[in-house]
Protein backbone atom coordinates (compact mmCIF):
# COMPACT_ATOMS: atom_id res chain seq x y z
CA UNK A 1 0.00 0.00 0.00
CA UNK A 2 2.78 2.43 0.91
CA UNK A 3 4.78 1.42 -2.18
CA UNK A 4 1.68 1.90 -4.33
CA UNK A 5 1.22 5.35 -2.79
CA UNK A 6 4.82 6.28 -3.62
CA UNK A 7 4.35 5.15 -7.21
CA UNK A 8 1.07 7.04 -7.55
CA UNK A 9 2.66 10.21 -6.16
CA UNK A 10 5.60 9.83 -8.54
CA UNK A 11 3.23 9.38 -11.48
CA UNK A 12 1.19 12.41 -10.42
CA UNK A 13 4.31 14.55 -10.12
CA UNK A 14 6.16 13.28 -13.20
CA UNK A 15 4.12 11.62 -15.92
CA UNK A 16 0.41 12.42 -15.70
CA UNK A 17 -0.65 15.72 -17.25
CA UNK A 18 -1.95 18.34 -14.84
CA UNK A 19 -5.71 17.94 -14.35
CA UNK A 20 -5.72 14.38 -15.72
CA UNK A 21 -4.70 12.49 -12.59
CA UNK A 22 -8.24 11.51 -11.49
CA UNK A 23 -9.10 10.09 -14.92
CA UNK A 24 -5.73 8.32 -15.15
CA UNK A 25 -6.16 6.72 -11.71
CA UNK A 26 -9.73 5.59 -12.25
CA UNK A 27 -9.37 4.34 -15.82
CA UNK A 28 -5.68 3.57 -16.17
CA UNK A 29 -4.97 2.16 -12.73
CA UNK A 30 -8.48 0.96 -11.99
CA UNK A 31 -8.90 2.28 -8.45
CA UNK A 32 -10.95 5.15 -7.09
CA UNK A 33 -9.36 8.54 -6.51
CA UNK A 34 -10.14 8.24 -2.78
CA UNK A 35 -8.18 5.00 -2.60
CA UNK A 36 -5.30 6.61 -4.50
CA UNK A 37 -5.35 9.60 -2.13
CA UNK A 38 -5.31 7.25 0.85
CA UNK A 39 -2.32 5.36 -0.56
CA UNK A 40 -0.44 8.59 -1.24
CA UNK A 41 -1.19 9.95 2.26
CA UNK A 42 0.04 6.68 3.77
CA UNK A 43 3.22 6.91 1.69
CA UNK A 44 3.84 10.51 2.81
CA UNK A 45 3.22 9.51 6.42
CA UNK A 46 5.65 6.58 6.15
CA UNK A 47 8.23 8.81 4.47
CA UNK A 48 7.95 11.38 7.25
CA UNK A 49 8.36 8.64 9.88
CA UNK A 50 11.15 6.50 8.45
CA UNK A 51 12.43 5.80 11.96
CA UNK A 52 9.07 4.12 12.72
CA UNK A 53 8.95 1.96 9.55
CA UNK A 54 8.80 -1.29 11.54
CA UNK A 55 5.84 -0.05 13.62
CA UNK A 56 4.04 1.35 10.57
CA UNK A 57 4.34 -2.01 8.81
CA UNK A 58 2.37 -3.62 11.67
CA UNK A 59 -0.64 -1.30 11.33
CA UNK A 60 -3.84 -2.33 9.59
CA UNK A 61 -4.83 -0.32 6.50
CA UNK A 62 -7.69 1.30 8.45
CA UNK A 63 -5.44 2.40 11.31
CA UNK A 64 -2.86 3.67 8.85
CA UNK A 65 -5.57 5.68 7.05
CA UNK A 66 -6.77 7.17 10.33
CA UNK A 67 -3.39 8.24 11.66
CA UNK A 68 -2.06 9.49 8.31
CA UNK A 69 -5.02 11.87 7.87
CA UNK A 70 -4.01 15.54 7.93
CA UNK A 71 -6.30 16.41 10.83
CA UNK A 72 -5.09 13.65 13.17
CA UNK A 73 -3.19 15.29 16.02
CA UNK A 74 0.52 14.41 16.20
CA UNK A 75 0.23 13.15 19.79
CA UNK A 76 -2.31 10.53 18.69
CA UNK A 77 -0.04 9.44 15.83
CA UNK A 78 2.84 9.11 18.29
CA UNK A 79 0.75 7.14 20.80
CA UNK A 80 -0.47 4.64 18.17
CA UNK A 81 3.06 4.13 16.84
CA UNK A 82 4.53 3.78 20.35
CA UNK A 83 1.97 1.12 21.22
CA UNK A 84 2.75 -0.73 17.98
CA UNK A 85 6.47 -0.50 18.80
CA UNK A 86 5.85 -2.11 22.17
CA UNK A 87 3.84 -4.89 20.52
CA UNK A 88 0.44 -3.61 21.61
CA UNK A 89 -1.63 -2.99 18.49
CA UNK A 90 -4.74 -0.89 18.99
CA UNK A 91 -7.89 -2.11 17.25
CA UNK A 92 -9.21 -0.07 14.33
CA UNK A 93 -12.29 0.78 16.40
CA UNK A 94 -10.16 2.05 19.29
CA UNK A 95 -8.00 4.20 17.00
CA UNK A 96 -11.14 5.58 15.34
CA UNK A 97 -12.61 6.41 18.75
CA UNK A 98 -9.44 8.18 19.87
CA UNK A 99 -9.17 10.15 16.62
CA UNK A 100 -12.86 11.14 16.64
CA UNK A 101 -12.60 12.02 20.34
CA UNK A 102 -9.73 14.38 19.55
CA UNK A 103 -11.86 15.90 16.80
CA UNK A 104 -14.77 16.39 19.19
CA UNK A 105 -12.49 17.95 21.81
CA UNK A 106 -11.07 20.32 19.17
CA UNK A 107 -14.59 21.15 17.96
CA UNK A 108 -15.82 21.79 21.50
CA UNK A 109 -12.84 23.98 22.34
CA UNK A 110 -13.17 26.05 19.17
CA UNK A 111 -16.94 26.36 19.39
CA UNK A 112 -16.79 27.27 23.08
CA UNK A 113 -14.26 29.99 22.36
CA UNK A 114 -16.39 31.37 19.52
CA UNK A 115 -19.57 31.21 21.58
CA UNK A 116 -17.94 33.00 24.50
CA UNK A 117 -16.98 35.85 22.23
CA UNK A 118 -20.35 36.20 20.54
CA UNK A 119 -23.76 34.78 21.22
CA UNK A 120 -26.95 35.59 19.35
CA UNK A 121 -27.17 39.12 18.08
CA UNK A 122 -23.51 39.76 18.90
CA UNK A 123 -24.06 39.52 22.66
CA UNK A 124 -21.98 37.33 24.88
CA UNK A 125 -23.61 33.94 25.29
CA UNK A 126 -24.58 32.92 28.80
CA UNK A 127 -22.84 30.05 30.53
CA UNK A 128 -26.14 28.12 30.50
CA UNK A 129 -26.44 28.52 26.73
CA UNK A 130 -22.86 27.40 26.25
CA UNK A 131 -23.44 24.37 28.46
CA UNK A 132 -26.64 23.43 26.58
CA UNK A 133 -24.83 23.64 23.26
CA UNK A 134 -21.93 21.56 24.54
CA UNK A 135 -24.34 18.95 25.88
CA UNK A 136 -26.06 18.86 22.49
CA UNK A 137 -22.71 18.35 20.74
CA UNK A 138 -21.91 15.54 23.19
CA UNK A 139 -25.33 13.96 22.60
CA UNK A 140 -24.76 14.09 18.84
CA UNK A 141 -21.32 12.51 19.24
CA UNK A 142 -22.75 9.74 21.45
CA UNK A 143 -25.46 9.14 18.84
CA UNK A 144 -22.82 8.88 16.08
CA UNK A 145 -20.80 6.46 18.23
CA UNK A 146 -23.88 4.28 18.78
CA UNK A 147 -24.65 4.25 15.05
CA UNK A 148 -21.04 3.25 14.36
CA UNK A 149 -21.30 0.47 16.97
CA UNK A 150 -24.48 -0.86 15.35
CA UNK A 151 -22.91 -0.60 11.90
CA UNK A 152 -19.86 -2.55 13.11
CA UNK A 153 -22.12 -5.27 14.52
CA UNK A 154 -24.02 -5.47 11.23
CA UNK A 155 -20.73 -5.63 9.32
CA UNK A 156 -19.57 -8.57 11.48
CA UNK A 157 -22.83 -10.43 10.75
CA UNK A 158 -22.46 -9.76 7.00
CA UNK A 159 -18.88 -11.00 6.98
CA UNK A 160 -19.93 -14.11 8.90
CA UNK A 161 -22.86 -14.79 6.55
CA UNK A 162 -21.29 -13.85 3.20
CA UNK A 163 -17.54 -13.94 3.78
CA UNK A 164 -14.84 -11.27 3.80
CA UNK A 165 -13.75 -11.81 0.18
CA UNK A 166 -17.13 -11.16 -1.47
CA UNK A 167 -17.77 -8.25 0.89
CA UNK A 168 -14.40 -6.73 -0.04
CA UNK A 169 -15.17 -7.01 -3.74
CA UNK A 170 -18.59 -5.49 -3.19
CA UNK A 171 -17.11 -2.56 -1.26
CA UNK A 172 -14.86 -1.75 -4.20
CA UNK A 173 -17.98 -0.88 -6.17
CA UNK A 174 -19.08 1.57 -3.48
CA UNK A 175 -15.67 3.25 -3.25
CA UNK A 176 -16.07 6.26 -5.49
CA UNK A 177 -18.28 9.13 -6.49
CA UNK A 178 -21.07 6.87 -7.72
CA UNK A 179 -21.01 4.47 -4.76
CA UNK A 180 -24.40 5.57 -3.47
CA UNK A 181 -25.86 5.33 -6.97
CA UNK A 182 -24.67 1.72 -7.17
CA UNK A 183 -26.21 1.05 -3.75
CA UNK A 184 -29.55 2.59 -4.80
CA UNK A 185 -29.56 0.61 -8.06
CA UNK A 186 -28.95 -2.62 -6.11
CA UNK A 187 -31.81 -1.79 -3.76
CA UNK A 188 -34.10 -1.11 -6.74
CA UNK A 189 -33.20 -4.50 -8.24
CA UNK A 190 -33.53 -6.43 -4.98
CA UNK A 191 -36.78 -4.84 -3.72
CA UNK A 192 -39.08 -6.27 -6.45
CA UNK A 193 -37.57 -9.74 -6.01
CA UNK A 194 -38.19 -9.66 -2.27
CA UNK A 195 -41.84 -8.68 -2.85
CA UNK A 196 -42.31 -11.63 -5.24
CA UNK A 197 -40.57 -14.02 -2.85
CA UNK A 198 -42.91 -13.21 0.04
Amino acid sequence: MIDAGKELQWAKDNIVDRGQFVDWVETGVGISIRTAQFYMAAARFAEANLDKAQSISLLTPTTLRLISAKNTPPDIRRAVLEKAESGELMSDDRVAAVVSGAGLARQLAMSREKRLKKGRGGREASQATILRRELELKRQEDERAERKRRAAATARVLIQEIGAGPIGRLLEFFDGEDGWLVRDALLDLIAPKQAVAS
